[in-house]
């Protein structure tokens, strides 16, 4: 939690000492730090469309096509099984893509913030 307290605190600082060191006009501020925060808010709800496994079947569909196009040696397919059932592995891939996300939609709140702050004053 204290780091997620803390990049939101740079992000904001980041943004206004941007501001000041580099001349654009405010008009053309608001609208890049918009652009920024908007990307990366669809980072942050891709990775949370990922995380929640709502196109799985989807992606299965495609790697059965996949597999039917482009045979699969035993040896792959026993890669593939030991990955699958390494569980640190797993657990190492659900914790980055949990970090990315929140990451981005820090970034990306920040950001917004930033531009619409900027557009009151």
């Amino acid at each position: 939690m204290k780091w997620k307290i803390a990049l939101f605190i740079a992000i904001m600082i980041i943004w206004q000492s941007l501001m000041i060191f580099v001349p654009l006009s405010p008009i053309e501020w608001v609208n890049l730090s918009f652009l920024v925060g908007l990307l990366f808010l669809l980072v942050s709800a891709s990775v949370m469309i990922h995380r929640s496994r709502f196109l799985d079947p989807v992606m299965k569909g495609f790697k059965l096509v996949g597999e039917k196009m482009v045979h699969k040696s035993r040896s792959m397919q026993r890669a593939d099984q030991l990955v699958n059932e390494d569980y640190k592995f797993q657990e190492f891939k659900d914790v980055t893509t949990r970090s990315i996300g929140d990451s981005a939609l820090i970034i990306g709140g920040s950001s917004v913030l930033v531009s619409i702050f900027s557009m009151l004053i």
